[in-house]
């Protein structure tokens, strides 16, 4: 698949290629594309001011939960660390549970947890 939308290549790829001018810039996990860029050109394909944003669309809840059970809203394993994010600041809380697909608590998440993913490499 050619795309020139690169959260479309995220969304739809366990590796993606970045090329240009029919030579091949990198090759690697989306994650690796935005923690560590081979080029210039794939760091500014990635976008510098999106490049936490985008990591944490492509880490999932379950990647930081921690034991425990919190005061606050209640999000799947399988929820992006983004969407995490953005239910937290939507309900003005810095934690969460975490339940699997039954609704059954596995854990919690804290705000913590989320900015410091999206400051690193998973």
């Amino acid at each position: 698949l050619v795309t020139h939308d690169i959260d479309e290549a995220f969304g739809l790829g366990d590796r993606v290629a970045v090329m240009r001018g029919g030579r091949l810039l990198q090759h690697d996990q989306p994650a690796r594309l935005v923690t560590h860029p081979a080029d210039p050109f794939v760091a500014t394909l990635i976008g510098t001011g999106e490049r936490s944003l985008r990591l944490l669309s492509l880490l999932r809840a379950a990647e930081v939960t921690q034991p425990g059970h919190v005061d606050g809203p209640s999000v799947r394993t399988t929820a992006t660390l983004r969407d995490v994010l953005a239910e937290l600041v939507w309900r003005g809380a810095t934690q969460a549970n975490v339940v699997d697909e039954s609704g059954s608590p596995v854990g919690q998440v804290s705000l913590g947890d989320i900015l410091a993913r999206g400051r690193q490499a998973p």
